[in-house]
């Protein structure tokens, strides 16, 4: 067979071409305010040159702040710039204004094209893992169709692009800590400073997309580094890596919030403006649950993260076994990965009573799926236990209905009370209504 034919069906672009095309053929357009709140201000930036989204015809979003007589997105900037450059481009060259073709393309360039990437850079990492390739390409499929990564790929969330620059910070810093990843030159090793660049480089384009989430990350990466002892002085480029946009990100936060720090860390001072809606929320955003109950709720409950993505256990139990096995190339980094997913949903537990609006499941975890499932191979090495496998791919296959079910075309969520708790469950309801749709046509 010819070379070129035998390149272009590399593993590597048939994930890609079939993960993106998956992705864009589920695409929704359907209007939610964190989707209106970015687009209103790439309409703002190409059509009217401001951040600011008071004069933009249309749809109006809560998801909003007022500083300096202006209403701004409460949203990081990242995806949006993104937006403004794929909006500008389709505006010169057609002369049209903003239109359900251009978000379904900027959801494409986007989400999409973030969704396809990932997958791929997950494939490539599972090389250091002594497991077959079809095991990989398992995993890699089962990520993304198997997790809430998919439903939320499919339109304009913020979610995937920040788990795509997390595990490429992920991937890079692996590449200087741990012997599979090190290259060696005469039998020393080699830790190349551009990694530590480009891992912190990663990581700041995430901050900029998800900020909370992805600034733990950066918080419990430079321990990693700082802890050491032999390369801790990397730090240096780790920081530098993530100083353009750093510094790029703190402008525009001294530009629509005043301060240096994002809208979330002002709430009081930024959202509580009159005839505001977070003054007087409702429905899923007025529930002011217990923080065991929020807990129990985001961990197995109505919104739980083992509820939504059932193979997130097998994530977890890798993990488990590299530091239990103390499995010396991976011990490190997956204390790292349990430690910062733990900071992130007691971070979240004890700092807002919010589930994310009106969600499928528990979106603000997502960022984190890639890491903990990257783990996931240590299970299968040698295909010592078919038994193993075989439990993987029956919830596997779980995971695979709940996530289509979840595309957010579909959602349905109805508040309702439990005692005197209000509460909702938002896969039942969907569940339901396609069980009542199938029911109709039959």
């Amino acid at each position: 067979m010819n070379k070129k034919i035998i390149m272009f069906f590399k593993t590597e672009k048939i994930i890609f071409i079939i993960s993106l095309l998956v992705a864009a053929l589920f695409s929704s357009t359907l209007l939610k305010d964190a989707y209106i709140s970015r687009i209103n201000t790439a309409r703002a930036l190409v059509e009217q040159n401001t951040f600011a989204i008071e004069n933009v015809e249309g749809e109006t979003t809560v998801d909003k702040i007022l500083y300096n007589g202006h209403f701004y997105s409460s949203k990081p900037p990242l995806p949006t710039i993104a937006y403004v450059g794929i909006y500008y481009v389709l505006r010169q060259s057609t002369g049209l204004e903003f239109n359900q073709i251009f978000a379904k393309i900027i959801i494409l360039l986007t989400s999409n094209l973030s969704f396809a990437l990932l997958l791929v850079y997950f494939y490539k990492s599972l090389i250091y893992f002594k497991i077959d390739k079809i095991h990989k390409i398992i995993l890699t499929f089962a990520l993304g169709f198997g997790t809430l990564l998919f439903p939320y790929s499919t339109s304009l969330f913020n979610h995937t692009p920040a788990a795509l620059f997390v595990f490429l910070s992920f991937y890079y810093l692996l590449k200087t800590a741990t012997p599979p990843f090190i290259k060696t030159t005469a039998g020393k090793e080699e830790k190349y400073p551009i990694f530590y660049a480009l891992s912190g480089m990663f990581l700041s384009l995430a901050i900029a997309t998800e900020t909370v989430q992805a600034g733990i990350f950066f918080f419990t990466f430079l321990i990693f580094i700082a802890l050491d002892k032999k390369h801790r002085l990397n730090i240096f480029w780790f920081l530098l890596g993530s100083l353009p946009v750093g510094l790029l990100y703190v402008i525009y936060n001294l530009h629509t919030t005043g301060s240096i720090l994002p809208a979330y860390f002002n709430s009081e001072r930024l959202y509580k403006f009159p005839g505001s809606y977070w003054s007087n929320p409702t429905d899923a955003d007025a529930f002011n649950h217990n923080k065991l109950l929020y807990f129990f709720n985001i961990i197995i409950g109505a919104q739980g993260i083992f509820l939504y993505t059932p193979i997130l256990i097998f994530g977890f139990w890798g993990i488990i076994r590299a530091i239990k096995n103390k499995i010396n190339e991976w011990q490190k980094p997956a204390w790292l990965i349990l430690l910062t997913s733990a900071f992130i949903i007691l971070f979240l537990t004890f700092t807002t009573n919010n589930y994310g609006g009106k969600s499928y499941g528990f979106r603000w975890f997502i960022i984190a799926y890639p890491s903990i499932l990257f783990f996931t191979p240590l299970l299968f090495e040698n295909n010592k236990n078919n038994k193993i496998i075989g439990w993987f791919l029956f919830t596997c296959l779980i995971s695979i209905i709940i996530s289509f079910i979840g595309l957010p075309g579909g959602w349905s969520i109805h508040i309702q009370k439990v005692g005197e708790i209000n509460t909702y469950f938002p896969l039942l309801d969907t569940l339901n209504v396609y069980l009542m749709d199938i029911k109709a046509q039959l």
